[in-house]
């Protein structure tokens, strides 16, 4: 059995009333910070900072989930599309950003057949569940997360966009 405040628990190990308790905050964030589109050929990024996330000291993680509906469109030439992508980036405070979920496709839509005449496009709303397992620093000196978003359209009449819906911080 894994003892009180040890982490990962397996299956059989009993989660200890004072580890429950550390589930206390969470940060809810329903801005446009990160929110990105672009139409014609380009790229739009933008980013999200929290303030810093501080009481860390008796967590091991922070749980980040992003509800976020995307748009790709792709016109009617072959190898044209519209894509958007999501980043995690975290920091303690007084210290650089690294990667703790490096760059994902979140949606993409593209005409990928030689002579196709039709254009594609899709709506897509999804949440992404995102686990950072916290640094010593990070934990004694508080964590700031940063939320990056990139919308990619390649082709004159393609477009991206990536639209935040609510995303929530939790220190666990």
């Amino acid at each position: 059995m894994t003892a009180e405040g040890t982490f990962p628990k397996v299956d059989g190990d009993v989660l200890f009333s004072s580890e429950v308790n550390r589930i206390d905050g969470y940060i809810v964030y329903i801005g446009d910070g990160f929110d990105t589109t672009q139409s014609g050929t380009g790229t739009d990024t933008d980013y999200y900072e929290t303030s810093t996330i501080d009481s860390l000291t008796n967590s091991t993680y922070i749980i980040i989930e992003i509800t976020q509906q995307s748009y790709a469109f792709s016109n009617n030439d072959a190898n044209d599309y519209g894509q958007t992508t999501l980043a995690i980036a975290t920091k303690e405070v007084g210290g650089a950003y690294g990667d703790s979920m490096a760059s994902k496709v979140i949606h993409r839509c593209a005409n990928e057949y030689s002579g196709s005449d039709a254009a594609r496009s899709s709506y897509c709303t999804s949440t992404i569940k995102w686990m950072h397992t916290l640094t010593a620093g990070e934990k004694t000196n508080g964590c700031v997360v940063k939320i990056t978003s990139t919308s990619v359209a390649d082709g004159t009449s393609s477009a991206a966009s990536l639209t935040n819906i609510q995303t929530t911080f939790k220190r666990w």
